[in-house]
């Protein structure tokens, strides 16, 4: 039944890729939509940082001392000046490091 259930759920999402994405088919988006779709990653990487970073031990954290907090605001202005993301991660993680070990 699991491995039912495991293919069907990759058959579905195959198809949903599939039709959107290929050359075969003459699927276009209206302008709204690919305009709406522009909000999509934020919207999804903000979902994924903001509860990392905001809580600890399922409860706000909004404390300076946080090194999620100090970390995730250093990442943020480094990225307004550095334009490759590979290098402000990397320095976003060896900040978060350091002041983890340094608390």
């Amino acid at each position: 039944m699991m491995w039912l259930l495991l293919f069907l759920m990759a058959l579905i999402t195959f198809y949903n890729r599939y039709a959107l994405m290929s050359p075969r088919l003459k699927l276009t988006l209206g302008d709204n939509a690919q305009r709406l779709l522009k909000y999509t990653a934020p919207a999804v990487l903000t979902g994924l940082w903001a509860p990392i970073v905001l809580t600890h031990e399922n409860q706000l954290n909004t404390e300076i001392t946080s090194p999620y907090l100090i970390a995730g605001l250093v990442t943020v202005v480094v990225s307004r000046f550095i334009k490759a993301p590979l290098s402000v991660v990397a320095l976003g993680m060896g900040v978060f490091f350091a002041v983890d070990w340094w608390l």
